[in-house]
């Protein structure tokens, strides 16, 4: 488990006590977005590092294409992932917050209830 989707989790567990501007679904289908783009993202870097290690320099031009090539790959998979990391900081943040409210929510309808 992540931290996102046990915040995911939460939320949605709460969802009866969400605020009424919350579109829980949502939350909870970004933050699924987000971690499968990640899972693919690794799986595609997990490929291209190590082809990229193993392919010697050999002084044709074939050989330095496909360097570049699979260096611009690395380089761009590794930003994306960057970037992504800075999303689920974002949308775990506003799904902290939204949980927490959610039970503050709860907590005080089971107080007037009783």
């Amino acid at each position: 488990m992540t931290a996102l989707r046990d915040s995911a989790e939460q939320l949605t567990a709460l969802v009866d006590y969400a605020r009424p501007e919350t579109d829980v679904p949502r939350l909870v289908e970004r933050a699924a977005d987000l971690l499968s783009q990640r899972t693919a993202l690794l799986e595609e870097l997990v490929v291209a590092e190590p082809q990229l290690r193993e392919l010697a320099p050999d002084g044709t031009p074939a050989a330095r294409e496909k360097r570049s090539e699979l260096r611009h790959t690395v380089l761009r998979l590794r930003v994306r992932l960057a970037e992504l990391s800075v999303e689920e900081a974002y949308l775990l943040t506003e799904l902290e917050s939204e949980a927490y409210w959610a039970g503050e929510r709860q907590a005080l309808a089971h107080t007037v209830a009783a």
